[in-house]
């Protein structure tokens, strides 16, 4: 099973929601081969709400979604106080819990530290992802090794592919797995990097024990065309919504 770990439903945090968006972005997906993907947008993006809503009109068997014949499970990307963000994967309700939680830590004075953000995910069973631990100085990489440790997995970032060497040493130095996710907020990102499970996961527990013993990293040999060209469309996407909005 091919599945991406780190999905975005959106172009930016400021943006509208668009089901145009949502839908290239599932289709690109499928187009792409994979089987399963995980929506992990900012849980301070402004209309997070909509997004589940949306996703909502469609089946939900056991831990996921089912649109198009694609996988789609439930998460968000969470800052925290320290620097860096975690994305955090799990049932759709517990998601709904976890970002009503979260809900007065939204904003950079107070975002939730990453001892909170640990606890509330590990009660309701969650997949915790250090997310592009070396993206910038305030990166995860940073933290004590004894809380990194209470992470499920780090994640090779598909935007951070050339850092992918700072990853694996640091997984290795933290006897921890790492997954991939491609951080796509535009659809042509999508495929740059994905996850290869040996086993079909349908819950999220099946989809931990999945990762953990018998997940293969693929990296497209076209991810820097696919991370520059995303990037710069972007770029004008969100120049055009300004003017527009």
């Amino acid at each position: 099973m091919d599945i991406d770990l780190h999905c975005h439903a959106k172009l930016s945090k400021k943006s509208q929601f668009s089901r145009s968006n949502f839908n290239n972005l599932i289709r690109a997906a499928l187009r792409s081969g994979f089987h399963a993907i995980a929506v992990t947008e900012h849980f301070n993006t402004s209309g997070f709400e909509k997004i589940y809503e949306l996703m909502d009109s469609y089946p939900y068997i056991d831990d996921h979604y089912i649109i198009d014949g694609l996988k789609v499970f439930c998460g968000m990307e969470v800052d925290i106080k320290e620097g860096g963000h975690v994305a955090i994967i799990g049932k759709r309700d517990d998601v709904s819990s976890l970002h009503n939680v979260l809900s007065p830590n939204l904003n950079k004075e107070n975002y939730p530290s990453i001892d909170y953000l640990i606890k509330e995910a590990k009660k309701r069973n969650m997949i915790m992802i250090g997310a592009h631990s070396y993206r910038n100085n305030k990166s995860l990489s940073n933290l004590p090794d004894d809380i990194l440790k209470q992470l499920d997995f780090l994640e090779l970032n598909g935007k951070d592919y050339k850092k992918s060497h700072m990853v694996m040493r640091l997984a290795q130095s933290l006897n921890m797995k790492v997954t991939a996710g491609s951080d796509t907020h535009y659809w042509l990102q999508m495929g740059c990097i994905r996850n290869r499970l040996n086993a079909e996961a349908n819950t999220i527990e099946e989809l931990r024990k999945a990762l953990s013993k018998s997940n293969t990293i693929i990296i497209s040999p076209v991810i820097g065309l696919k991370v520059k060209a995303a990037a710069a469309v972007k770029k004008i996407m969100k120049q055009f919504q300004r003017v527009s909005f």
